[in-house]
């Protein structure tokens, strides 16, 4: 299944909801999205961690900043990432690590750290079996996705 079929991607894009949701509420823009998309797995029947500890073959990869569980089985893995190169490239590895089905890597172009036109390169030159990325840009209210 490609991303753009996968019904999740539709959801995790309703750019106006989330807009909606970040003006009727104050606070920090990235911690009010993560709560929308917290909220949003709770509405959508997932069981949803903040924090998420992350390992890949008993090794630590650190937390990631939010996960939905279908029963036990991670679906959706979720990093913000605003910081550096390193960081991101980082939170692609982390992503692409702990083998959700569905990794979603949340951004701003404002942060100016990849394209994602770039991104989207980087993500095609790498190997993720059936695991489909999502990488969304908040400034431009856009996103791409690779399978």
């Amino acid at each position: 299944m490609h991303a753009e079929e996968n019904p999740l991607v539709k959801e995790l894009t309703d750019f106006k909801s989330l807009q909606d949701f970040v003006t009727a509420n104050e606070g920090n823009l990235i911690e009010l999205t993560m709560e929308y998309y917290a909220m949003l797995g709770n509405d959508l029947g997932f069981r949803v961690k903040r924090m998420h500890l992350c390992q890949f073959e008993n090794i630590s990869l650190g937390s990631a900043d939010l996960a939905w569980f279908d029963d036990e089985m991670l679906a959706v893995l979720f990093e913000f990432e605003f910081g550096s190169r390193e960081e991101m490239l980082a939170a692609i590895a982390k992503l692409l690590l702990s083998k959700p089905e569905l990794a979603v890597l949340i951004t701003s172009s404002r942060a100016r750290i990849f394209s994602l036109e770039e991104l989207k390169h980087i993500l095609s030159e790498l190997s993720f079996g059936t695991q489909q990325f999502l990488v969304i840009d908040l400034t431009k209210e856009q996103y791409i996705s690779v399978c």
